[in-house]
C-alpha cells in the first residue's frame, strides 16, 4: 500500500490483514449477478479453429505451406534437396497439396509466384477436363 509520512512516499508491503481485506471485497463483487452478466456479454463466442482450417503439416524441407486464393486449395513449397526430390529443375519445389502436383523452379521467389496461381500448373485446379486439341495443352502438360 502507498502511505504517505512527511512530504515522503515509501512503498510498504501490504500487511495479511489488508490483503484479506482486498480479496474478500474482489470475491463479492465476482459474486454480484450484474457483474457475471456483463462479463458474459463481452466475451467472445469460443470456437476451436476457424471454419475450413487445416493444421500445417510437417513435409521435410517445408518453407511455405498456405491456402491459395485463386482456387481455394492448399499449396506448399519445399526444398528439394531436404525433401529427397530431384532437383534438376530447380531446388524449390512448390505442390498443389489436395492434388499432388507438383511444378520445380530456380528461386524462392518464384516458388512463392507458383504458389499463389496452382492454377497455371496444377492439372486439376487450372482446368479438370483440359481439351487436348487447345493449342496450350502441349505446353502445359
Amino acid at each position: 500500500m502507498l502511505r504517505r509520512g512527511g512530504g515522503v512516499e515509501e512503498m510498504n508491503a501490504p500487511t495479511p490483514a489488508e490483503v484479506e481485506r482486498a480479496l474478500k471485497r474482489l470475491k463479492r463483487e465476482l459474486e454480484r449477478p450484474a457483474f457475471a452478466k456483463a462479463v458474459e456479454a463481452t466475451a467472445p463466442p469460443r470456437r476451436k479453429h476457424r471454419p475450413g482450417y487445416r493444421p500445417r503439416p510437417n513435409y521435410a524441407g517445408l518453407r511455405y505451406w498456405a491456402r491459395a486464393r485463386a482456387t481455394g486449395r492448399y499449396v506448399a513449397i519445399v526444398n528439394g534437396e531436404e525433401a529427397g526430390l530431384d532437383t534438376d529443375a530447380g531446388p524449390w519445389t512448390v505442390f498443389c497439396d489436395d492434388h499432388g502436383y507438383t511444378v520445380a523452379v530456380e528461386t524462392f521467389a518464384l516458388a512463392r509466384t507458383a504458389a499463389t496461381r496452382p492454377q497455371d500448373w496444377c492439372g486439376k485446379c487450372g482446368n479438370p477436363n483440359p481439351d487436348p486439341d487447345a493449342e496450350w495443352y502441349e505446353d502445359h502438360r
